[in-house]
């Protein structure tokens, strides 16, 4: 009996390793999902681009300068938030991928009237970012932006 057990032990463990060995995805996973952690801080945030040439202490306050000179130029004020005065703020969440693409884009506060949906239009036209970097390493980075929607 005990040397039925030991067998049919050692048979189980020579049938994974076969399965392993022929499919190294199983190996991988733990390390895939490492490798495609979405941070919510890292050591060096993304930033919008149009500052690269910039001095590092001043690129944050540029990029916030190029953000929104993007916002102002793309945003078009939907027709019924225009219309019934609407106005306030539309949180959006994205990822900055490692190259720089946005992804996940997710509406997480919204003022309806179309204003959501227009928030959502100009992160999906926006130019690719400079992705932000964890130890030296491009990383892919939860980005939270309020867009303000105001009647002037």
């Amino acid at each position: 009996m005990k040397l039925f057990k030991y067998l049919l032990i050692l048979s189980i463990c020579f049938s994974y390793s076969i399965i392993n060995a022929q499919n190294p995805t199983l190996t991988n996973s733990t390390e895939k999902k490492k490798v495609d952690k979405v941070f919510q801080v890292v050591e060096d945030a993304p930033i919008f681009p149009g500052c690269e040439q910039v001095r590092k202490a001043e690129r944050k306050t540029c990029a916030a300068h190029e953000l929104f000179e993007f916002l102002r130029e793309y945003l078009v004020y939907p027709k019924e938030a225009l219309e019934k005065g609407i106005e306030g703020a539309v949180i959006v969440q994205f990822v900055v991928e490692k190259d720089g693409g946005l992804t996940n884009i997710n509406v997480i506060r919204g003022v309806g009237y179309g204003c959501d949906e227009e928030a959502v239009r100009l992160i999906e036209i926006m130019p690719d970012w400079n992705p932000g970097m964890q130890r030296g390493q491009p990383a892919r980075v939860q980005f939270t932006l309020p867009i303000r929607f105001i009647l002037e």
